[in-house]
């Protein structure tokens, strides 16, 4: 039984690092460290993507993104919320992309900077502590 699990999961991670790969060579894959990057996985998670083949994937990678920026471990314990913005807990992962999406529309220059620095801007502009 063991071996037949990790028979499988060789080849789910095979099959991964091969669709990876593939969309890679075809230059489908963005540097998901940047804003630029970050803003095209999250435009398939909206909806706004091509059909790339790694589009999943990218939205798997803005899904996961937002989740930790907008509430990162602990958000909820005194001195560990997020700096500067405040997000309501029923706001959605498409809210948030979405919001992050439309403010690194009109931000090109932003595009090479860090996606993490820039999602907190986003979230800082939609969700401003009061």
């Amino acid at each position: 039984r063991e071996r037949k699990v990790r028979s499988v999961l060789a080849a789910v991670f095979a099959g991964a690092l091969w669709l990876s790969a593939g969309a890679l060579a075809q230059g489908a894959m963005p540097d998901i460290g940047t804003v630029g990057g970050m803003r095209e996985a999250c435009k398939h998670l909206i909806g706004e993507g091509g059909g790339a083949a790694a589009g999943q994937l990218l939205a798997f990678e803005c899904d996961a993104h937002m989740s930790t920026v907008a509430r990162p471990p602990g958000y909820k314990l005194p001195g560990k919320a997020p700096e500067g913005y405040c997000i309501p807990d029923d706001v959605a992962v498409a809210a948030l992309a979405t919001a992050f999406v439309r403010w690194a529309d009109s931000r090109e220059e932003r595009w090479t900077g860090p996606a993490k620095a820039g999602t907190q801007d986003a979230f800082r502009e939609a969700w401003p502590c009061q």
